[in-house]
């Protein structure tokens, strides 16, 4: 891959940097007698001399968690957090939070088992992340391909954080931040073109408004397919506008917009040889559950059938005011919307299709569904002393009420008539309607003549979450800090499922209200290090 980059760059805005100087010093000294004497009796000329060598000069850039709940410095923060700033998002070239994140230990992904739906699933220390993800310190909880290309930079916490990020989090938790106006003039444009049809681009352009507003907005195009894969394809679009009004006042307020819009044809995968229960038909011919040998171009989707369309709207309203103390009040407002539709193929050979029939079943992935999320959250920050003690405080309370309504498509004709007990065998390609194809060089353009219809099997399913925190960091001369931190939730969930083929309806609900804490101490030997022991605890009610 090739990428072309056009910037240009006005007023930065200010880092901060740690500077220090390395002095390298030679030491020589005489091992033996009669040497030394012979470089005594030498020519001034043939003497050995010490050389003074240039200084070196090291620079660093500090980076700092967004999250007000953080009421230190992440050095002295007893909490294992990473920090993926904006520069190795771009010198990594990554394009996707996946991308971003395979690097960071402790972090794997998951590929929608268990019924997920089709979407980014970082475990994080062995624990499900996907509904432990925030954008901006409010939760963002659908299951989705995130993109970064209005990413300023990602915050990793490991460990459990309940008390940090609410329900869920017994892994830890990814907050991802946004892009916002700074106090600047630039124009950054990116383009890169490289094979298997790869062609993306993006601009991120800051403008002042007057002496204390700016405009932001970050735009994005990218298309490809995967290498040799003989069918997945991957296009979508996406424009972030943001504006600031008071950058350098007493009041502040953001108002932001995020629309991200893709259309997929995903990757079918690769079949396994699965084990499977004794009671099935074909169960003499269970497999080992290994991948079946197939060339890596072998595709078994149908480019007439299969596609995924996601598209995410988020609007935001971030109001700040800092009072004369130096306390700061916050508050945001954001409203999401995320649509996620998909019928994509699993070549599935659960049935021992391949052993025995020499294909596998075309399985159908289907699902139709919307999340919308509003969410009201307030935190206020600031320092103060109680006798010897420094405090660095901060409290807040969050306001959420999520839905989301899900349901699958309704395929004609059915697979019923193409399987006999799960097992093709009535043979592939039009002898089974294409729903049964041969494990070895199967056809995408094979023709599907079918009918999809949304609203198979719907469900509904709302939650409400209040929330309170409170965190405090007190420091006990420049050696010692303990660090505190609560929060509180009341959670209520309800559930209700619609079953299309016999008309019965059911119900769930769950009320759950919990406490998490935090708590670390921390010694600082030295400026620069910590040592620090920590407990924390999460909750993930149903």
């Amino acid at each position: 891959m090739t990428d072309l980059k056009w910037s240009t760059a006005q007023a930065l805005a200010p880092t901060r940097l740690l500077t220090s100087t390395l002095g390298v010093a030679m030491l020589t000294h005489a091992v033996d007698a009669v040497a030394a004497d012979k470089v005594a009796d030498a020519p001034d000329d043939s003497r050995r001399r010490a050389h003074a060598l240039e200084s070196v000069r090291v620079s660093a850039n500090t980076y700092t968690s967004s999250s007000p709940k953080f009421t230190a410095s992440l050095l002295d923060t007893p909490r294992a957090v990473t920090v993926i700033p904006r520069e190795i998002i771009q010198q990594t070239a990554a394009t996707s939070l996946q991308d971003v994140l395979r690097t960071v230990p402790g972090i794997t992904f998951g590929a929608g088992e268990g019924g997920n739906p089709n979407g980014d699933r970082p475990f994080i220390r062995g624990f499900d992340g996907e509904s432990s993800i925030l954008v901006d310190g409010i939760r963002s909880s659908a299951g989705q391909q995130r993109e970064v290309f209005d990413i300023d930079q990602i915050e990793i916490i490991k460990g459990p954080s309940s008390a940090y990020g609410g329900r869920g989090s017994v892994g830890g938790g990814i907050n991802m931040v946004s892009k916002a106006p700074l106090d600047a003039e630039f124009l950054h444009a990116n383009l890169g073109i490289g094979n298997a049809a790869y062609t993306r681009g993006t601009v991120d352009w800051n403008h002042r408004i007057g002496r204390d507003s700016a405009f932001r907005l970050a735009v994005m195009g990218n298309r490809n397919q995967t290498a040799d894969r003989n069918g997945p394809e991957y296009q979508r679009w996406g424009i972030a506008p943001s504006l600031t009004l008071g950058l350098h006042s007493a009041d502040s307020v953001t108002f932001s917009y995020y629309h991200l819009q893709s259309d997929d044809q995903p990757d079918s995968g690769i079949p396994y040889n699965n084990p499977f229960a004794a009671s099935s038909p074909n169960a003499t011919f269970n497999g080992n559950g290994k991948p079946i040998r197939v060339p890596h171009n072998t595709y078994y989707g149908l480019n007439d059938r299969d596609f995924q369309r996601q598209k995410t709207d988020l609007g935001s309203i971030i109001y700040k005011h800092s009072f004369n103390s130096g306390w700061v009040l916050r508050n945001s407002t954001v409203f999401s919307r995320f649509a996620n539709d998909y019928v994509w193929t699993q070549p599935d050979d659960s049935q021992g299709n391949f052993l025995v029939n020499g294909g596998v079943w075309r399985r159908a992935n289907t699902r139709s569904s919307s999340t919308t999320n509003l969410t009201n959250q307030s935190d206020l920050t600031g320092q103060f002393d109680t006798g010897g003690i420094h405090h660095s405080m901060a409290a807040g309370y969050e306001l959420s009420n999520e839905n989301t309504s899900r349901s699958s498509y309704r395929i004609s004709p059915s697979y019923t008539g193409a399987l006999a007990n799960g097992a093709c065998a009535i043979g592939q390609g039009a002898a089974a309607d294409y729903w049964c194809a041969p494990v070895i060089s199967p056809n995408p353009n094979d023709p599907w003549q079918g009918e999809l219809a949304k609203g198979l099997n719907p469900v509904s399913l709302s939650t409400r979450t209040r929330s309170l925190w409170l965190f405090d960091t007190m420091e006990f001369g420049p050696m010692w800090a303990l660090n505190l931190g609560a929060r509180y939730d009341d959670f209520r969930t309800r559930s209700v499922s619609h079953a299309s083929a016999s008309g019965a309806v059911s119900q769930a609900r769950n009320h759950a209200s919990f406490m998490n804490y935090q708590a670390g101490l921390v010694f600082k030997p030295v400026e620069t290090g910590s040592i620090y022991a920590n407990w924390g605890t999460s909750s993930n009610p149903p």
